[in-house]
């Protein structure tokens, strides 16, 4: 396991799911991670079965192929299979395997806002947002938090719980999405919220999810 990482290598990202199937979505945060976090590699860990999904549509070793295929350029990104080597498929157990194999390495492990919300739902007993924030918040009173969400999700926010009260947790920085952009800039949300409270981005737009891509 000593050889899944160059020696030089000390920051490591882990980007685990069951890639069903692999998209530019996902080697596009992967490329920002790395750039951002500045990380010396990156890796996908392809899971057997995704423990917050339904059974998978393609097969583990499709998934793999089609993960390794699509990274093949991308000299910092390596494709594992690793669930039969740890007997788990747990988080925990991944990383804590990962670690004890490299107790050098600094690990990343990048997930969603919708991931976190579930990793955390025993802890502050809810699925929403607001109780999310607030309940990282209360533990990181120090740290400036950011949230994420996509140009659809600014349309329906002021149907949030506490939607109001958000931006007093977190400055909402919000990303361009193909069709929602008119939509968003026109919403309820965008109208009522303080332009002191969130941000707009222009980024490229990449409307693009392993649901969607499943539909054709």
């Amino acid at each position: 396991m000593q050889k899944l990482f160059k020696k030089n290598h000390i920051n490591i990202g882990i980007l685990g799911g069951s890639f069903d199937p692999p998209h530019k979505g996902h080697l596009h945060i992967s490329n920002i991670a790395l750039k951002k976090l500045k990380l010396d590699s990156l890796m996908w860990v392809v899971a057997k079965q995704n423990p917050f999904k339904k059974k998978p549509h393609l097969s583990t070793k499709k998934r793999i192929r089609l993960s390794q295929e699509m990274t093949k350029k991308q000299k910092k990104i390596l494709v594992k299979y690793l669930d039969d080597k740890i007997k788990s498929r747990n988080t925990f157990d991944l990383l804590n395997f990962l670690k004890k194999k490299n107790s050098k390495k600094k690990l990343y492990f990048l997930i969603g806002a919708d991931n976190l919300v579930k990793y955390l739902g025993d802890k502050i007993k809810s699925k929403n947002t607001f109780d999310l924030l607030n309940f990282l918040k209360k533990k990181n009173s120090k740290k400036k938090l950011y949230f994420l969400i996509g140009a659809d999700n600014l349309i329906k926010f002021h149907k949030w719980k506490k939607w109001k009260k958000i931006p007093q947790l977190a400055k909402i920085v919000v990303f361009a999405r193909s069709n929602y952009s008119t939509k968003a800039l026109n919403s309820i949300a965008s109208k009522r919220l303080e332009k002191k409270d969130w941000i707009y981005i222009n980024s490229k737009k990449m409307n693009i999810s392993s649901s969607l891509i499943r539909k054709f």
